[in-house]
């Protein structure tokens, strides 16, 4: 998540390492929030802030909960929680 929306809402939880698919790895700061997503809300939720982007990407343990349907064609991306 944007580390700046992050600092604004939560408070840091920890500092990990981040791996990328590269091997590079850098230390960050964890944060715990709640996130409501089409209806659907996951508390105690570990997040990373991202100080250079301001993109969302959500993970594979998120994602799992939820219903994603992508519409390539007519850029569309339908959330069911």
């Amino acid at each position: 998540l944007p580390v700046t929306y992050l600092q604004q809402m939560a408070r840091i939880h920890d500092h990990v390492w981040l791996h990328g698919v590269t091997a590079y790895r850098t230390e960050v700061d964890l944060y715990t929030i709640s996130l409501r997503v089409a209806g659907y809300t996951r508390h105690d939720l570990s997040v990373v802030g991202d100080p250079s982007g301001q993109d969302v990407i959500l993970g594979r343990d998120l994602l799992n909960d939820l219903q994603v349907t992508l519409n390539g064609l007519a850029g569309v991306v339908e959330i069911v929680g």
